[in-house]
């Protein structure tokens, strides 16, 4: 004979609230929906603003700007990558990393080269003037992020991560 070791349902209740029910009870009545829209935009512009300022930072401090510090930080962990790589790994698309690639050349901080069994492929390197850029250790506003992300909960992290997975996900739709 086995035992009922379940729960008294109650047939008014639902069985299990979600988690979104759960906080949107705690928390109680709150602004409309558009007012939470208008918030989530204004907080996009913030973040887009905040990297322009960084940037600008960067810019005076070591002459770069922080997608050049990007690349020029991505390719001194490589010998060598061809842009079309680059690009996927620091999250650029091919012609800008092209323009940032014309820029950095100019000022002799990485060089292109030619594969010698197609011609067509460029492969970018840092230079030694760009090896010499970066042991100055510019930190771009990805570093101070990284540090204070690490010291969130689990929980808090992924989060995170669902939320700004899910904006991307309705911000490509928006430009599809």
């Amino acid at each position: 004979m086995s035992e009922d070791n379940s729960l008294p349902v109650d047939e008014n209740r639902p069985v299990q609230e979600s988690a979104a029910e759960q906080l949107l009870k705690a928390i109680g009545p709150g602004p409309a929906d558009a007012d939470l829209s208008a918030e989530v935009l204004n907080l996009l512009r913030q973040i887009m603003r905040l990297f322009d300022l960084r940037s600008k930072q960067l810019s005076k401090q070591f002459g770069l700007t922080g997608p050049q510090l990007v690349v020029l930080r991505e390719l001194a962990k490589t010998a060598g990558v061809p842009i079309g790589t680059l690009a996927r790994n620091v999250s650029l698309s091919q012609a800008t990393i092209t323009d940032i690639a014309d820029r950095l050349e100019r000022r002799g901080l990485v060089c292109r080269l030619r594969n010698d069994q197609d011609r067509r492929r460029v492969i970018l390197q840092i230079t030694g003037k760009g090896v010499e850029v970066m042991q100055g250790k510019p930190a771009v506003l990805r570093d101070e992020f990284i540090q204070q992300f690490a010291c969130l909960e689990r929980w808090e992290q992924l989060q995170l991560l669902a939320s700004l997975q899910r904006i991307v996900t309705m911000m490509k739709s928006a430009v599809s």
